[in-house]
């Protein structure tokens, strides 16, 4: 590791403060239901209503990798302590889960390489494709402009019927809006629960499927899994993100939602080529 320069000290509190700017805008974006655009090898990417427990460790391996970047003394602890000390302004509900997912993405990093890995991580990308169509494939290889809605924010998306773990759903494809160079940057499924009482058992064969089709993919969660008996109704904080174990890229991430007919929902997302 090299040597650090005379003025690697004053990096740790510099980067605590940018650190601590970004996770405020972050949440106040979530709670405004935006989320900016990030690269996920610089930045923690946001989603609407993005948690503590999930924005965190994010932010941890922006700094850390920062950190290790550096040649920074035991950059991945003092990462840890400054991210940390960040956590004060947290309520005690927001902050338990939120320390135990900081933990595990640290420990994770440490049995990963750390700062070898972390510095200089491989672009490796494990969630290549969406429903069998690859990052980047022309819209005519799954439908055509008519099909689809073009939004706002400069992207068509396009709706097809799928079946996931047993069940059917609808997979929604996004794609970049050029017209005639339209190109699929990144998939989402919408799974409703069929059975609200089984809302457990649905989410833990869906959480299996994606394991099944990407079997090197590592499991986080900020609190232990759903019993497969539990409830819509027992619903707050079920989240599960999929990290690719190489370069702690995030793979796919899985909430629960409400449709427009109010009916409990899976929501699985792939970021695809936008986080990239």
């Amino acid at each position: 590791m090299p040597a650090p320069s005379s003025r690697v000290p004053a990096a740790i509190p510099i980067a605590a403060l940018l650190l601590a700017s970004s996770l405020l805008a972050t949440r106040t974006l979530a709670a405004q239901g935006s989320a900016p655009a990030a690269d996920a090898a610089s930045a923690p990417p946001a989603f609407p209503g993005a948690s503590p427990a999930a924005v965190y460790p994010l932010a941890w391996r922006r700094l850390a990798r920062q950190s290790c970047q550096l040649g920074i003394p035991d950059a991945l602890e003092s990462a840890l302590r400054d991210t940390r000390a960040t956590m004060s302004t947290l309520d005690a509900a927001e902050r338990a889960p939120a320390e135990r997912t900081l933990d595990s993405a640290y420990a994770a990093a440490v049995r990963d390489g750390g700062c070898r890995v972390l510095a200089r991580p491989a672009r490796v990308v494990i969630v290549d494709a969406f429903e069998g169509h690859p990052w980047g494939a022309p819209l005519a290889d799954v439908g055509s402009a008519r099909d689809g809605t073009y939004g706002d924010d400069g992207f068509l998306v396009l709706s097809r019927d799928t079946r996931v773990a047993g069940g059917k759903g609808e997979a929604v494809y996004t794609f970049t809006a050029v017209p005639g160079r339209e190109r699929l940057v990144r998939g989402r499924w919408r799974l409703p629960v069929k059975h609200r009482e089984r809302c457990g058992r649905r989410w833990l064969a869906v959480e299996g499927a994606v394991l099944a089709a990407h079997p090197a993919l590592r499991v986080a969660r900020p609190s232990a899994p759903p019993d497969e008996r539990a409830s819509c109704d027992d619903d707050a904080g079920w989240l599960t993100t999929f990290r690719n174990a190489r370069t702690s890229a995030l793979e796919a991430r899985m909430s629960l939602a409400r449709d427009a007919r109010g009916r409990t929902t899976i929501i699985v997302d792939f970021p695809g080529l936008e986080l990239r």
